[in-house]
Protein backbone atom coordinates (compact mmCIF):
# COMPACT_ATOMS: atom_id res chain seq x y z
CA UNK A 1 0.00 0.00 0.00
CA UNK A 2 2.83 2.63 1.32
CA UNK A 3 4.87 1.66 -2.61
CA UNK A 4 1.50 2.15 -4.75
CA UNK A 5 1.35 5.89 -2.30
CA UNK A 6 5.11 6.69 -3.19
CA UNK A 7 4.20 5.85 -6.99
CA UNK A 8 1.00 7.50 -7.46
CA UNK A 9 1.92 10.52 -5.28
CA UNK A 10 -0.36 13.64 -6.15
CA UNK A 11 -2.75 11.79 -8.15
CA UNK A 12 -3.87 9.88 -5.44
CA UNK A 13 -5.92 12.76 -4.46
CA UNK A 14 -8.32 12.08 -7.29
CA UNK A 15 -8.95 7.92 -6.81
CA UNK A 16 -11.34 6.47 -4.79
CA UNK A 17 -11.01 4.09 -2.44
CA UNK A 18 -12.45 1.41 -3.99
CA UNK A 19 -10.10 2.09 -7.10
CA UNK A 20 -7.08 2.07 -5.09
CA UNK A 21 -8.44 -1.21 -3.67
CA UNK A 22 -8.72 -2.67 -6.92
CA UNK A 23 -5.60 -1.72 -8.13
CA UNK A 24 -3.12 -2.98 -5.34
CA UNK A 25 -6.00 -5.89 -4.76
CA UNK A 26 -6.62 -5.48 -1.07
CA UNK A 27 -9.70 -5.01 0.67
CA UNK A 28 -10.94 -1.82 2.49
CA UNK A 29 -9.99 -2.93 5.58
CA UNK A 30 -6.24 -2.79 4.63
CA UNK A 31 -6.20 0.39 3.35
CA UNK A 32 -8.11 1.72 6.39
CA UNK A 33 -6.03 0.43 8.44
CA UNK A 34 -3.32 1.83 6.58
CA UNK A 35 -4.23 4.98 6.94
CA UNK A 36 -4.85 4.91 10.39
CA UNK A 37 -1.30 3.59 11.01
CA UNK A 38 0.45 6.54 9.64
CA UNK A 39 -1.65 8.70 11.64
CA UNK A 40 -5.25 9.61 10.31
CA UNK A 41 -8.53 8.53 11.09
CA UNK A 42 -9.27 7.63 7.27
CA UNK A 43 -8.45 7.42 3.31
CA UNK A 44 -10.35 10.68 3.18
CA UNK A 45 -8.24 12.27 5.70
CA UNK A 46 -5.44 11.38 4.52
CA UNK A 47 -6.41 12.73 0.70
CA UNK A 48 -7.51 16.46 2.37
CA UNK A 49 -4.07 16.41 3.77
CA UNK A 50 -2.38 15.56 0.66
CA UNK A 51 -4.27 17.89 -1.16
CA UNK A 52 -3.32 20.61 1.24
CA UNK A 53 0.28 20.02 1.11
CA UNK A 54 -0.04 19.69 -3.21
CA UNK A 55 -2.35 23.51 -2.78
CA UNK A 56 0.64 24.87 -0.48
CA UNK A 57 3.26 23.77 -2.70
CA UNK A 58 1.92 25.23 -5.80
CA UNK A 59 1.50 28.57 -4.21
CA UNK A 60 4.06 28.92 -2.92
CA UNK A 61 5.51 28.38 -6.40
CA UNK A 62 3.80 31.39 -7.55
CA UNK A 63 4.43 35.29 -6.93
CA UNK A 64 3.32 38.78 -7.03
CA UNK A 65 5.50 39.00 -10.54
CA UNK A 66 4.91 35.80 -12.34
CA UNK A 67 1.52 34.40 -10.74
CA UNK A 68 -0.97 35.97 -14.25
CA UNK A 69 1.60 34.20 -16.28
CA UNK A 70 1.21 30.68 -14.26
CA UNK A 71 -2.76 31.10 -14.65
CA UNK A 72 -1.87 31.81 -18.39
CA UNK A 73 -0.10 28.54 -18.69
CA UNK A 74 -2.70 26.55 -16.61
CA UNK A 75 -5.48 27.63 -18.79
CA UNK A 76 -3.51 26.91 -22.35
CA UNK A 77 -2.32 23.53 -20.44
CA UNK A 78 -5.85 22.84 -19.53
CA UNK A 79 -7.33 23.34 -23.49
CA UNK A 80 -4.32 21.58 -24.78
CA UNK A 81 -5.02 18.54 -22.59
CA UNK A 82 -8.94 18.45 -23.01
CA UNK A 83 -8.04 18.66 -27.21
CA UNK A 84 -6.06 15.26 -27.18
CA UNK A 85 -9.27 13.54 -24.90
CA UNK A 86 -11.22 14.79 -27.45
CA UNK A 87 -12.32 11.14 -29.45
CA UNK A 88 -14.00 12.61 -33.09
CA UNK A 89 -15.92 9.19 -33.30
CA UNK A 90 -17.91 10.47 -29.74
CA UNK A 91 -18.08 14.24 -31.33
CA UNK A 92 -19.76 12.85 -34.25
CA UNK A 93 -22.04 10.59 -31.97
CA UNK A 94 -23.01 13.05 -29.59
CA UNK A 95 -24.08 15.58 -32.50
CA UNK A 96 -26.18 12.82 -34.64
CA UNK A 97 -27.60 11.97 -30.48
CA UNK A 98 -28.32 15.88 -29.90
CA UNK A 99 -29.97 16.22 -33.21
CA UNK A 100 -32.35 12.93 -33.27
CA UNK A 101 -33.20 14.17 -29.59
CA UNK A 102 -37.10 15.27 -29.22
CA UNK A 103 -36.24 16.52 -26.03
CA UNK A 104 -32.99 17.83 -24.46
CA UNK A 105 -32.40 17.48 -20.35
CA UNK A 106 -29.02 18.75 -18.98
CA UNK A 107 -28.14 17.80 -15.48
CA UNK A 108 -25.23 18.79 -13.16
CA UNK A 109 -24.55 19.23 -10.01
CA UNK A 110 -22.79 22.42 -8.04
CA UNK A 111 -20.52 23.67 -10.61
CA UNK A 112 -21.38 21.12 -13.30
CA UNK A 113 -24.90 22.52 -13.39
CA UNK A 114 -23.19 26.06 -14.17
CA UNK A 115 -21.95 24.18 -16.85
CA UNK A 116 -25.00 22.73 -18.09
CA UNK A 117 -26.69 26.08 -18.10
CA UNK A 118 -24.10 27.48 -20.50
CA UNK A 119 -24.08 24.68 -22.42
CA UNK A 120 -28.45 25.28 -22.62
CA UNK A 121 -27.40 28.67 -23.95
CA UNK A 122 -25.31 27.65 -26.24
CA UNK A 123 -27.34 25.42 -28.06
CA UNK A 124 -30.22 28.19 -27.78
CA UNK A 125 -27.91 30.54 -29.58
CA UNK A 126 -28.20 27.95 -32.94
CA UNK A 127 -31.61 27.24 -32.31
CA UNK A 128 -31.83 24.22 -30.00
CA UNK A 129 -34.12 24.61 -27.45
CA UNK A 130 -32.99 22.27 -24.06
CA UNK A 131 -33.62 23.03 -20.52
CA UNK A 132 -31.38 22.82 -17.71
CA UNK A 133 -32.42 21.18 -14.12
CA UNK A 134 -29.94 21.37 -11.34
CA UNK A 135 -32.21 20.70 -8.17
CA UNK A 136 -31.96 16.75 -7.84
CA UNK A 137 -35.58 15.86 -6.93
CA UNK A 138 -36.61 17.89 -10.07
CA UNK A 139 -34.29 15.88 -12.32
CA UNK A 140 -35.51 12.49 -10.83
CA UNK A 141 -38.99 14.01 -11.69
CA UNK A 142 -38.02 15.09 -15.11
CA UNK A 143 -36.70 11.81 -15.99
CA UNK A 144 -40.16 10.17 -15.35
CA UNK A 145 -41.45 12.17 -18.22
CA UNK A 146 -38.68 11.38 -20.73
CA UNK A 147 -38.99 8.66 -23.54
CA UNK A 148 -36.69 6.65 -25.47
CA UNK A 149 -36.57 9.50 -27.87
CA UNK A 150 -35.36 11.92 -25.44
CA UNK A 151 -31.49 12.84 -24.07
CA UNK A 152 -30.22 13.34 -21.25
CA UNK A 153 -26.58 15.59 -21.05
CA UNK A 154 -24.81 15.10 -18.05
CA UNK A 155 -22.01 16.98 -16.15
CA UNK A 156 -19.82 15.46 -13.59
CA UNK A 157 -16.34 16.33 -13.41
CA UNK A 158 -15.78 13.12 -10.69
CA UNK A 159 -17.93 11.05 -12.85
CA UNK A 160 -19.57 9.19 -9.64
CA UNK A 161 -21.81 12.05 -8.61
CA UNK A 162 -24.81 10.08 -6.65
CA UNK A 163 -27.42 12.58 -7.19
CA UNK A 164 -26.87 12.41 -11.20
CA UNK A 165 -25.76 8.53 -10.84
CA UNK A 166 -29.17 8.10 -9.61
CA UNK A 167 -31.01 10.27 -12.35
CA UNK A 168 -29.21 8.32 -15.12
CA UNK A 169 -29.70 4.77 -13.80
CA UNK A 170 -33.66 5.58 -14.06
CA UNK A 171 -32.98 7.29 -17.47
CA UNK A 172 -31.54 3.59 -18.96
CA UNK A 173 -34.14 1.69 -17.70
CA UNK A 174 -36.69 4.11 -19.89
CA UNK A 175 -33.66 3.64 -22.70
CA UNK A 176 -33.29 7.09 -22.84
CA UNK A 177 -29.92 7.88 -24.68
CA UNK A 178 -27.33 9.30 -22.40
CA UNK A 179 -24.46 11.47 -22.89
CA UNK A 180 -21.54 11.92 -20.23
CA UNK A 181 -18.99 15.17 -19.93
CA UNK A 182 -16.89 13.54 -17.77
CA UNK A 183 -12.84 13.62 -16.09
CA UNK A 184 -13.54 9.55 -15.49
CA UNK A 185 -14.39 7.27 -18.63
CA UNK A 186 -13.75 4.53 -16.19
CA UNK A 187 -16.63 5.20 -13.29
CA UNK A 188 -19.83 4.72 -13.16
CA UNK A 189 -21.73 7.77 -14.68
CA UNK A 190 -19.35 7.04 -17.81
CA UNK A 191 -20.57 3.82 -17.82
CA UNK A 192 -24.37 4.32 -18.00
CA UNK A 193 -23.59 6.73 -20.82
CA UNK A 194 -24.06 6.13 -24.88
CA UNK A 195 -21.75 8.96 -26.01
CA UNK A 196 -18.58 9.91 -23.15
CA UNK A 197 -17.08 13.80 -23.80
CA UNK A 198 -13.56 13.59 -21.63
CA UNK A 199 -12.65 16.60 -20.14
CA UNK A 200 -9.07 17.19 -18.18
CA UNK A 201 -9.10 18.78 -15.37
CA UNK A 202 -9.33 16.99 -12.45
CA UNK A 203 -10.57 17.98 -8.66
CA UNK A 204 -9.84 17.53 -5.49
CA UNK A 205 -12.16 18.25 -2.43
CA UNK A 206 -10.61 21.93 -1.85
CA UNK A 207 -11.03 22.60 -5.27
CA UNK A 208 -14.18 22.29 -6.11
CA UNK A 209 -15.87 24.25 -8.74
CA UNK A 210 -12.47 25.87 -9.84
CA UNK A 211 -12.65 27.64 -12.74
CA UNK A 212 -10.06 25.64 -14.69
CA UNK A 213 -12.19 22.59 -14.47
CA UNK A 214 -15.21 24.63 -16.25
CA UNK A 215 -12.72 25.93 -18.81
CA UNK A 216 -12.35 22.28 -19.80
CA UNK A 217 -16.39 21.65 -20.16
CA UNK A 218 -16.64 25.08 -21.62
CA UNK A 219 -14.01 23.86 -24.31
CA UNK A 220 -16.00 20.75 -25.12
CA UNK A 221 -19.27 22.76 -25.16
CA UNK A 222 -17.51 24.97 -27.81
CA UNK A 223 -16.36 22.13 -30.17
CA UNK A 224 -20.47 20.67 -29.87
CA UNK A 225 -21.88 23.94 -30.72
CA UNK A 226 -19.46 24.93 -33.57
CA UNK A 227 -19.78 21.11 -35.40
CA UNK A 228 -23.81 22.28 -35.10
CA UNK A 229 -23.06 25.07 -36.49
CA UNK A 230 -21.00 23.88 -39.35
CA UNK A 231 -23.65 21.25 -40.32
CA UNK A 232 -26.30 23.71 -40.84
CA UNK A 233 -24.67 26.99 -41.30
CA UNK A 234 -27.39 28.65 -43.15
CA UNK A 235 -30.26 28.01 -41.04
CA UNK A 236 -27.57 28.33 -38.21
CA UNK A 237 -27.19 32.00 -39.22
CA UNK A 238 -30.65 32.45 -39.44
CA UNK A 239 -31.30 31.96 -36.20
CA UNK A 240 -28.51 33.97 -34.93
CA UNK A 241 -29.55 36.66 -36.56
CA UNK A 242 -33.14 36.86 -35.20
CA UNK A 243 -31.92 36.09 -31.59
CA UNK A 244 -29.58 38.93 -32.12
CA UNK A 245 -32.48 41.86 -33.73
CA UNK A 246 -34.67 40.31 -30.30
CA UNK A 247 -32.03 41.16 -28.34
CA UNK A 248 -31.20 44.47 -29.93
CA UNK A 249 -33.81 46.12 -28.69
CA UNK A 250 -33.06 45.47 -25.42
CA UNK A 251 -29.90 47.29 -25.75
CA UNK A 252 -29.81 50.98 -25.89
Amino acid sequence: MADYILVRDSEIVYETSSEIVSKVKVGEGTLNRFCKKIGYSGFQELKLKMTKDILELESQKMSSDTFIDEIKNNYLSIVESTRKLIDGRQIELAIKLIREANQILMIGVGSSGNAAREFESSLLRIGIISKTVIDTHFQLMHTALLKDNDLIIAFSLSGSTKEVEETLLNAKRKNVKIISITNYSSRNIAKLSDCVLLTSKKESYLEGGSLMAKASQLFIIDVICTRLSLINYEDTICKKEEIASLLSNKVE
